[in-house]
């Protein structure tokens, strides 16, 4: 076994932790796979369908402060809309459904 490490600043370290969140596999092993430009598949679980659902949340909470406070939506937020919408757009077979009664719910309890 060999060691690889390198630095990243703040942004790209968020974006390599919800890549590898989303993806259901490990940082090491999704930057792995990307790094020697593999691709990275996404098998539905219970445990990805888990983490979608919160960074949804996330994504979520950050438009209604983004709109409550009249603030004009950044460059990264701009990617984590992407990034959240290529995923959900890969659940066509009707799971969108059940994320769309969970952010009911979340409108609910606002």
């Amino acid at each position: 076994m060999r060691t690889v490490a390198f630095r990243v600043d703040e942004v790209t370290f968020a974006k390599i932790d919800v890549l590898s969140r989303l993806s259901g596999l490990s940082k090491q092993d999704y930057m792995e796979a990307r790094v020697l430009d593999e691709s990275v598949v996404v098998v539905p679980s219970s445990r990805v369908a888990k983490m979608l659902l919160e960074y949804a949340q996330e994504v979520y909470r950050e438009l209604l402060r983004a709109r409550r406070e009249g603030m004009a939506l950044d460059e990264d937020f701009a990617w984590s809309l992407l990034t959240l919408s290529e995923f959900l757009s890969g659940f066509g077979d009707g799971s969108m459904r059940d994320i769309d009664v969970e952010i009911a719910s979340w409108e609910r309890a606002m």
